[in-house]
Order: structure tokens, then sequence, then C-alpha cells
């Protein structure tokens, strides 16, 4: 596998993450109840939500921008570019 591969993986698990949170009223919940980020972390990943480490890191730092539809739609845009580099049928 050579790095822009993994480089395209990593994204789209990061992306895809985000989406999900996007999509869900307890993420918001979660971090607003957490004591600190470490806290917000270690919640995001478990049950229910089972974010992947790497998608709970990336979670907390998510801008206001991406919960516009704009944000919204630019990651949608990513996954689908992202999908068709590492599947490209």
């Amino acid at each position: 596998m050579d790095y822009d591969q993994r480089h395209s993986e990593a994204r789209l698990e990061i992306v895809e993450g985000l989406l999900r949170a996007l999509n869900s009223s307890d993420v918001l919940a979660t971090i607003h109840d957490s004591s600190d980020s470490r806290d917000a972390m270690r919640r995001l990943q478990l049950p229910p939500l089972g974010f992947s480490p790497t998608q709970a890191i990336h979670i907390p730092d998510m801008t206001l921008h991406r919960r516009t539809a704009l944000g919204r739609l630019e990651l949608e845009t990513e996954v689908a570019e992202l999908r068709s580099l590492l599947d490209p049928r």
C-alpha cells in the first residue's frame, strides 16, 4: 500500500466520523457533559457512539462551519472523492 492510499484511507476514516457526528445529537451532549477534551474523546469511543480513537480526536475540534449545510456538503463531497480514489471502478 503506498503513501497516497494510506493517507486517503486515514482521511476517509476521519471525514466519515465527522459526518456521523453531525447526524448525532448525542455527540454535542457528550462533549458538553465531559470534564475536559480527554474525557470527551474517551466518551465518544464508548457505546452507543462507538467512534474510533482517530475520529474521537477530530470530532471535538470540528468547527461551526462544518455544522452548516455547506460544511456538510463539503464533507459528503470529500467522502465521495476519497471513496472514488480508493475504489476507482
